[in-house]
């Protein structure tokens, strides 16, 4: 083989041709000394990436080899991370105490500990001055009495008067007609409890629902042919009833016997007799048997019959005696006392459930209780 010649220039790439089938692997020939190196040919395209080929069987560790001999100090290296916190050493001696500090900035507030155990109670205090009783004395103040009888009358609680309201509506109102008729009735679209003012007399009346009252005269406890069973002295009777309608009472009269021994007083209260007869709204007389009292529902009328004591007697009779309309007359209750001697009712009284009442027959007068109406319609206010 002669010397190689010098590298010719490369020529263009030539169209690649078809592949030939590979020929059949020859023998390796000997390596030839190597040669000057050429010049670096252009990059081909990137070929595609092979399939991962499978892993080989690790091989066996050696053995490890003796140690060598320690070298020199090598320099001092970066510091490191701290590393974790080791355990409590044993408390040293306890050195003077120091010069004290400057005051540290306050901390933040630590959350809210566990509430303790309730402690035991304390010994009861002695019992303070109480309120026994408490009086208004209608000008705004009121008089404080304490537990051991001293007083205390407070200052003037009336607050200053209001502005003036606004001027109402003058020809009528939610509640108030105007009328120039004398024939009121013929009135349409009136309301219980409305107002009506009668331009023509000058007048203010109350309507009153018709549909509230009755539209008969009739009695209550009458029998005229009861007669008296039994007389008593120094006793009080109380006859107590609801109505279900208004009623007006057109009369009421006293029982027989001795003629003050049993008049009659007339008292509006709660259902409970026990705690006083509420308010009393007539006082029986001789010239006064007429009181044009107007009942209504959902109140306890109480009549108290009162016997003044021995020099006087009363008539009686049993309660079942006598007639009365049970529709209309509601919670009939009778009871009597020897507690009760005025119209004045005293702070505390016994009282008992009985049959007897006193007797309503002697004459015309006496045959009932009282006599009753409806309502009017228009009820003039004075």
């Amino acid at each position: 083989t002669g010397a190689t010649g010098p590298q010719g220039e490369i020529g263009p790439q030539g169209i690649q041709g078809t592949p030939g089938t590979n020929g059949t692997n020859g023998n390796d020939g000997a390596t030839g000394p190597q040669g000057p190196q050429g010049n670096t040919g252009a990059t081909g395209p990137q070929g595609e990436i092979g399939p991962q080929g499978i892993q080989g069987t690790p091989g066996t560790n050696g053995t490890n080899g003796n140690d060598g001999a320690t070298g020199p100090q090598g320099p001092i290296g970066l510091k490191g991370d701290t590393g974790p916190q080791g355990p409590q050493g044993l408390q040293g001696i306890q050195g003077d105490t120091g010069i004290q500090g400057p005051q540290g900035e306050i901390g933040a507030t630590g959350p809210q500990g566990i509430q303790g155990v309730a402690g035991s109670n304390g010994t009861d205090g002695e019992n303070g001055n109480g309120i026994a009783s408490t009086t208004d004395n209608n000008d705004g103040t009121f008089t404080l009495t304490f537990d051991d009888g001293s007083t205390f009358t407070t200052s003037d609680f009336t607050g200053p008067t209001g502005a003036q309201g606004p001027q109402g509506e003058i020809i009528s109102g939610n509640s108030t007609v105007i009328t120039n008729s004398y024939s009121m009735n013929n009135i349409e679209g009136l309301n219980d409890g409305d107002l009506v003012f009668n331009t023509s007399n000058h007048r203010l009346y109350i309507y009153m629902d018709p549909t509230l009252t009755i539209d008969t005269n009739s009695s209550f406890l009458n029998n005229n042919t009861t007669t008296s069973t039994s007389y008593s002295t120094n006793t009080s009777y109380i006859i107590s009833f609801e109505v279900s309608k208004r009623i007006e009472i057109t009369k009421i009269t006293s029982a027989s016997g001795n003629y003050s021994a049993a008049t009659p007083y007339i008292f509006e209260d709660n259902n409970n007799i026990n705690d006083g007869f509420g308010t009393k709204i007539y006082n029986y007389g001789a010239f006064n048997e007429n009181p044009d009292l107007i009942l209504s529902p959902n109140i306890t009328y109480r009549i108290l019959y009162i016997g003044y004591g021995n020099n006087y007697s009363i008539q009686c009779s049993n309660i079942n005696n006598y007639d009365y309309d049970s529709s209309l007359f509601l919670n009939l209750q009778t009871h009597k006392t020897t507690d009760i001697t005025s119209s004045s009712i005293p702070a505390t009284y016994n009282i008992e459930v009985t049959n007897t009442i006193p007797h309503f027959i002697d004459n015309i007068d006496y045959e009932l209780i009282f006599n009753f109406s409806g309502v009017s319609k228009f009820i003039l206010i004075d």
